[in-house]
């Protein structure tokens, strides 16, 4: 089957609300009553974002009773981050081919908790960092829901040759599998620094590059290791140590960031 990313009508589209937010995001200096004025209109979403917000995730359990007030509290960046990946799997709630839905989103939940703590604990000032995690992988859940076959192809090959998710990905498409979320994110207008970091996952030599795409790689390879939910492509690959030079992280630290990772995502069942 050839699949042919660039033809847009084939790609999911996020809803009317969800771009909407990110436009705005996108323009900067966002206005509190602007953006309460565009999800008050989606009740659906709301509550779900009101949800997350009283969750014992951001620590105001049952203190939030509107989106003024998760605006003030939780903040702009976390509504903006709760906003996208809510629109983004609410396009993925179910899956037809090798993937098992709830696995793959507790993993990616745990890859961006990750990725945050991470860009915490090193002192990176990126509000995408939570977001930039836990949208790495979802150009496998797009090829599993919207291009089974092709998927189920992918799966196969891994199968047969006991090989790397990516290795199979780039021997039956010719694009690895960040590249395909990647375009997908580009898409949906998704800050590039989100882009470029995940771009950056599929070169060895160019994750070093940015304190973002460092961070999400050690995330990936912190998520793998604990072994939370499953992405479809659970094998250990190549290993950046300048990624881990970079963040200046040695083993009790990351000892310290695995235990917290691995806490966070057993309070915060979302999925």
């Amino acid at each position: 089957m050839q699949v042919k990313f660039t033809e847009k009508s084939r790609l999911p589209a996020l809803s009317e609300t969800v771009n909407s937010v990110i436009m705005l995001f996108n323009k900067g200096n966002v206005d509190i009553k602007k953006l309460e004025a565009i999800l008050v209109k989606d009740p659906g979403l709301s509550s779900q974002v009101l949800k997350i917000a009283n969750s014992p995730f951001f620590g105001f359990s049952g203190k939030i009773s509107s989106i003024k007030e998760a605006c003030m509290i939780v903040g702009l960046s976390s509504i903006y981050n709760l906003v996208t990946a809510i629109g983004v799997m609410d396009q993925f709630q179910s899956s037809t081919g090798k993937l098992n839905f709830k696995k793959f989103w507790q993993h990616a939940f745990a890859k961006g908790v990750a990725t945050q703590i991470i860009a915490e604990t090193c002192n990176i000032d990126e509000p995408s960092a939570f977001i930039t995690g836990l949208l790495r992988d979802v150009g496998k859940i797009m090829l599993d829901t919207y291009f089974p076959d092709t998927h189920e192809e992918i799966s196969r090959f891994q199968e047969e040759h006991n090989c790397a998710y990516e290795k199979s990905h780039l021997k039956i498409l010719d694009k690895s599998d960040v590249q395909i979320s990647a375009h997908i994110l580009s898409y949906w207008r998704l800050p590039q620094v989100v882009i470029t970091a995940i771009e950056q996952q599929g070169d060895m030599e160019k994750i070093a590059e940015s304190d973002l795409a460092c961070a999400l790689h050690l995330a990936d390879f912190m998520v793998k290791g604990l072994g939370i939910g499953n992405n479809g492509g659970n094998y250990i690959v190549n290993f950046s140590v300048p990624a881990l030079n970079a963040m200046g992280l040695d083993y009790l630290k990351i000892e310290e960031i695995l235990g917290s990772v691995d806490e966070t995502v057993s309070e915060n069942q979302f999925i």
